[in-house]
């Protein structure tokens, strides 16, 4: 296996802001200075959301794909783009996302990704076990997935992508209310996810409701801490 670069920055913290979604906003930032350090110019790349606002002067062209469209583009392209929507699909189906990213790639091409690794929402995980043990009596895996950083690097390194570095950042938003906490798990994407499916307690939302009421009450804010890993690589 090739060796890899590990950077760690220092945690980024935010109070939230309801009109924006504050995590794809960041992950957006982070891959824009990823691109402003590169030396030569990018003629054609490739972001994998479609709902891309990314903004680079290092990019001639820019244009969007979904993550179910690899095996169908005709087009190759000198870099891709990733801001979280590949997390789910590196899970669900990684030979195809790896396969399919390293063919669209011309030579010398660059590969910059944003995933979230498994120390996202620790806090907010620890909480809803033990609701789920107070309701249940037993836990759900509500949230996920997430991924593992060396895990994903070793799988890069097998399909032939080289210089990889993973650059690790740390944030944490401040949420005063446990409904708009709720709403923008599910835009993240990392709520029930998983097939098996839940059962619907009353019980559960009124004591949620009681838990998160005495943290705000004692802490003025629900914290939810997130990882951003961010690999670069090339073909």
């Amino acid at each position: 296996m090739n060796k890899f670069n590990l950077k760690l920055n220092e945690s980024r913290k935010f109070h939230y802001f309801s009109h924006e979604n504050f995590i794809f906003k960041n992950g957006e930032h982070i891959i824009e200075e990823k691109f402003n350090t590169l030396l030569n110019e990018i003629k054609i790349a490739l972001s994998l959301d479609k709902n891309c606002h990314f903004q680079s002067k290092k990019i001639k062209k820019l244009e969007t794909a979904g993550i179910g469209d690899l095996n169908k583009l005709s087009n190759k392209y000198d870099a891709l783009i990733s801001n979280f929507s590949i997390q789910i699909e590196l899970i669900n189906n990684p030979d195809y996302v790896y396969e399919n990213i390293y063919n669209i790639l011309n030579e010398n091409s660059f590969l910059c990704i944003n995933l979230l690794t498994n120390e996202s929402m620790r806090i907010i995980r620890n909480i809803f076990y033990d609701i789920d043990e107070k309701v249940f009596g037993g836990s759900f895996q509500r949230f996920g997935p997430f991924i593992e950083v060396p895990s994903i690097v070793e799988k890069f390194n097998q399909n032939k992508f080289k210089e990889i570095v993973v650059t690790i950042d740390r944030i944490e938003a401040n949420y005063t209310s446990f409904s708009k906490l709720r709403s923008d798990f599910k835009s993240f994407g990392t709520a029930n996810f998983y097939d098996f499916k839940i059962p619907f307690k009353k019980d559960f939302l009124i004591y949620a409701q009681k838990v998160f009421n005495k943290l705000i009450e004692k802490h003025k804010y629900i914290p939810l801490d997130l990882e951003i890993a961010t690999l670069t690589a090339w073909k």
